[in-house]
């Protein structure tokens, strides 16, 4: 029998959380630090970024088994 090609939710936890976890966390840091705040904004995009990169491939496909305008159309209406 071969194996079901979908992820599972453990696979998927990373990819969808990091990106979460690094904007968060490039948030905290304090002005203490001698980091501005403009330059924390300017970090969490890069950081953030860098992070949705890295998960781009590893999520899954937000389309439903119908057409991409099907699935679109049943998102808005919910």
């Amino acid at each position: 029998m071969a194996a079901d090609p979908s992820p599972n939710n453990a696979d998927l936890l990373w990819p969808y959380a990091l990106p979460f976890f690094v904007y968060v966390g490039v948030a905290s840091l304090p002005e203490s630090w001698g980091i501005t705040r403009e330059a924390n904004y300017a970090l969490r995009i890069a950081a953030t970024s860098a992070a949705l990169a890295w998960s781009w491939r590893r999520t899954a496909p937000l389309r439903g088994p119908g057409s991409p305008w099907v699935s679109s159309l049943v998102g808005v209406a919910a």
